[in-house]
């Protein structure tokens, strides 16, 4: 299973790390998102989403609708994040 990036414009990629074994380097994940700062939140006993730590902080911050969507389904509580967001297997991300 790959990870699913979740973009603010509503389109949902698959996407995996350079290396299946080591996991997405801090690297990819600034490249995939976007962003400076990644915010690692473990949601599930499976999965976790990497986003931009600051993307509230930003000037005209993007709420990401579609992953905020999966991972209150997923999880049960309500999530607001903006910016791109990757969803992937905690074992993805090391």
């Amino acid at each position: 299973v790959m990870a699913k990036l979740y973009l603010t414009n509503g389109e949902l990629r698959d996407i995996e790390p350079k290396s299946k074994r080591e996991g997405f380097t801090l690297q990819e994940l600034y490249d995939a998102i976007q962003c400076d700062l990644v915010q690692h939140v473990v949601f599930s006993d499976k999965e976790c989403f990497l986003c931009d730590e600051e993307g509230f902080l930003k000037p005209n911050p993007i709420r990401n609708k579609k992953a905020n969507e999966y991972i209150t389904s997923v999880c049960g509580d309500d999530w607001d994040v903006c910016g791109n967001v990757i969803v992937c297997k905690i074992e993805e991300f090391k």
